[in-house]
């Protein structure tokens, strides 16, 4: 299997801080589905913070696709919305997204990190928590990609609680109503792609997973 098939095989985005609340591969699924990739194994991490204080938010695009991204908290992940991209080429390609200039709850910021080359694959911003409480709200990372075939969206998400600055509260990561799965990987980075590529090309055909 050569490097090319590799790549058209994999996913595209990784959460790595806050900690997303499901188990995600070193390629980042599942996160084809909104508004949250999909159904996963629960990592049973939640990041608790504080209302008002800032909360840096980092992920890796783990295959490169031009495009943005845009970061929302809400209280629960059923508010959060899709845009609807531009397609061509008669339906088959994402071509442009709607970028809210203004952003209005849940979106904090739209339109970030627009590239169109490839770079370095790690991303990172620091957004302000929206002045609310919750035990369990929700992050959002949402990857737009153009020349892409649709689905043209990507979706990570993680749980935060929000307290009131000065609550006494422990911040940080905590694993609530379990522990996350051994050797989950929930906030590494994986195998590099080319080492995966040359990892499933040494082994005998018969033992090669299949690609799902």
């Amino acid at each position: 299997m050569n490097t090319f098939l590799v790549a058209a095989l994999l996913a595209h985005i990784k959460l790595t801080a806050p900690e997303s609340f499901q188990v995600a591969d070193f390629t980042g699924s599942p996160q084809k589905l909104e508004p949250c990739g999909g159904e996963g194994e629960a990592t049973y991490a939640v990041t608790t913070v504080e209302a008002g204080s800032q909360l840096t938010v980092s992920w890796k695009e783990t295959i490169y696709h031009p495009g943005h991204f845009r970061l929302s908290i809400a209280q629960r992940a059923d508010e959060f919305s899709t845009p609807e991209a531009v397609l061509d080429r008669g339906g088959n390609n994402c071509a442009s997204a709607p970028i809210e200039s203004n952003p209005a709850y849940p979106t904090l910021v739209d339109g970030l990190f627009t590239h169109t080359s490839a770079g370095s694959g790690e991303w990172s911003t620091t957004v302000t928590v929206p002045d609310m409480s919750c035990d369990r709200c929700v992050l959002q990372l949402l990857q737009f990609m153009s020349e892409h075939a649709p689905p043209c969206y990507y979706y990570q998400c993680a749980h935060l609680k929000i307290v009131p600055p000065d609550s006494g509260e422990e911040l940080g990561v905590h694993y609530v109503g379990g522990e996350p799965p051994k050797g989950c990987g929930c906030s590494g980075g994986g195998l590099p792609l080319v080492a995966l590529a040359l990892w499933l090309s040494s082994r005998p055909s018969r033992a090669r997973p299949r690609a799902s």
